[in-house]
């Protein structure tokens, strides 16, 4: 069964970080940006082992003109580019790849950063970055073997088995996170909050279905500093198949050794 991502199978660490990077140019771009992706995992290991007795938790996630290029033949209900190849311009769509990190020592996830910007280079830039403390989460407990169904893609979609969608809102101080989505959360969505240093909340949820996302996005993006698109959570083993060539190759990748880590 594949496994899902460590940013998703565990809860956070007590300091966050989001991440969301545009692709400058997505036609030319796309796969590259990918394979930079594919690599959170390694690199995240590499960061990791310079602090001992603290662990970084990683999330990796695709936008949906980003995903296009990446499996054009996939068809995922609710997850769709905005606009068509005609509709863009150099700079690509916006947000392409998301990053949310959550570690016991700030620095690792700074560390992190920095490498996979100075791996990505001028291919991508940045739309968003935010730093907070975690406070909590509503909705499942996410534990290794308990929760996670409700939460992820099932095995009714084997391409995308233990895969998710997330999005981010960051809400304005004073904003009441939980009250602007009354009567839109529930069991099947996942929220984990944090509080930036300006005391705003930032809120990544995360679920099965692009629409359930959809419309507790649309009931939370009322007054909030910053509401993403959706992104798509690929599981571990999906991710690291990209390094390989992933669905374009038509094969994930079974030397992958970061699976276990």
């Amino acid at each position: 069964m594949p496994k899902p991502q460590s940013g998703i199978l565990e809860p956070p660490g007590p300091h966050c970080l989001v991440l969301v990077l545009g692709v400058r140019d997505l036609p030319l771009c796309s796969m590259s940006v990918a394979k930079i992706g594919a690599m959170v995992p390694q690199l995240n290991h590499e960061v990791g082992v310079s602090y001992p007795g603290a662990r970084l938790r990683a999330m990796v996630g695709f936008g949906p003109q980003l995903w296009n290029y990446i499996n054009p033949s996939a068809s995922t209900p609710g997850f769709s580019p905005p606009y068509d190849d005609e509709g863009e311009d150099e700079e690509g769509s916006g947000e392409d790849l998301l990053l949310f990190l959550s570690s016991e020592d700030p620095s690792l996830n700074d560390n992190l950063v920095q490498r996979v910007r100075e791996v990505c280079g001028n291919l991508t830039r940045t739309c968003h970055e935010t730093r907070g403390v975690y406070e909590g989460s509503s909705g499942l407990q996410v534990m290794e073997g308990a929760g996670t169904e409700q939460i992820l893609i099932g095995s009714s979609d084997p391409e995308l088995d233990r895969s998710g969608f997330c999005c981010f809102t960051l809400l304005e101080p004073g904003m009441d996170s939980e009250g602007n989505i009354a009567g839109i959360l529930d069991e099947t969505l996942l929220t984990y909050r944090f509080r930036t240093p300006e005391d705003c909340k930032g809120v990544l949820v995360l679920g099965a279905g692009a629409g359930v996302l959809r419309r507790w996005k649309e009931g939370a993006v009322e007054g909030a500093r910053t509401a993403t698109d959706l992104f798509l959570v690929p599981s571990l083993d999906l991710l690291t198949g990209l390094r390989m060539g992933g669905l374009r190759m038509g094969a994930l990748s079974i030397t992958s050794i970061w699976k276990d880590l």
